[in-house]
């Protein structure tokens, strides 16, 4: 954890776990005054089962951990290789077995405790060593990249967007892929949720990388791309879209 106005190196967080420490902190999300870290390698009745970590921020600026979250049901592999949070609200990914990956969706109540919300499960084309996914919260939306996905060619990549009903419910509502979609595009790779706006990173292996933009149609109509944003670099495999950033009107690619 670093200062923000000095650059200045505050606190470190740790694992307590004295073994699987492989991988802590693989994914790390911040909301306001809370935190939570990805340990998808922690050891769980013998395997990878993994864990993710919520921490809070002190008064002085310290970080305690506060809640641990596990899946209800022991089994999973790999949970906490990805994670997102906003207020009250934290998603977890964990990597299954034949190329199923389940996004877990936690509730914090009014009394602190962290409870199981939802199960979101897809069937992906993530290769065993390469989980890669990406996650993006954002009030009652949740976006969710697959870069390594194949829909129309060998991981081109698709991203998926899940909204919260007003029963608290989770559902599938859109799904997103590239407008030139080419072997191992990646798309998906980076996601960004704002109050407007939806951005995927496609970074590419053959092209110089892009950043979708969506918007949805005026009247809440569906999702629609408005900008592409292509890499000034003119040559391929240079990563455009790998990591995106937003804060206010500025993104950072």
């Amino acid at each position: 954890h670093f200062d923000p106005s000095n650059g200045l190196h505050v606190s470190t967080l740790q694992s307590d776990a004295e073994t699987g420490e492989f991988c802590f902190a693989e994914s790390v999300a911040i909301s306001g005054s809370l935190a939570l870290v990805g340990h998808p390698h922690k050891a769980t009745a013998g395997t990878s089962g993994g864990a993710a970590y919520v921490y809070a921020r002190d008064p002085e600026g310290g970080w305690t951990k506060s809640a641990e979250l596990v899946p209800e049901l022991a089994g999973e592999h790999r949970f906490g290789v990805c994670v997102a949070l906003d207020g009250n609200v934290a998603a977890v990914a964990a990597k299954g077995e034949q190329g199923i990956f389940t996004v877990y969706v936690f509730q914090r109540d009014q009394n602190g405790n962290w409870r199981e919300a939802a199960k979101l499960e897809r069937t992906s084309s993530v290769s065993p060593g390469n989980p890669r996914l990406c996650l993006a919260l954002r009030g009652s939306r949740l976006l969710v990249g697959d870069p390594n996905r194949c829909v129309r060619h060998e991981m081109d990549g698709a991203a998926v967007l899940y909204e919260r009903d007003g029963s608290g419910n989770w559902q599938q509502t859109a799904e997103f892929t590239s407008t030139n979609p080419t072997p191992h595009g990646y798309f998906g790779w980076a996601v960004v949720l704002t109050d407007k706006e939806i951005l995927i990173g496609e970074p590419g292996l053959r092209h110089p990388g892009a950043v979708h933009v969506l918007r949805p149609k005026a009247g809440g109509g569906p999702w629609r791309l408005v900008q592409r944003l292509a890499s000034p670099h003119r040559y391929s495999g240079k990563g455009c879209g790998r990591s995106l950033g937003v804060a206010g009107d500025r993104l950072a690619v």
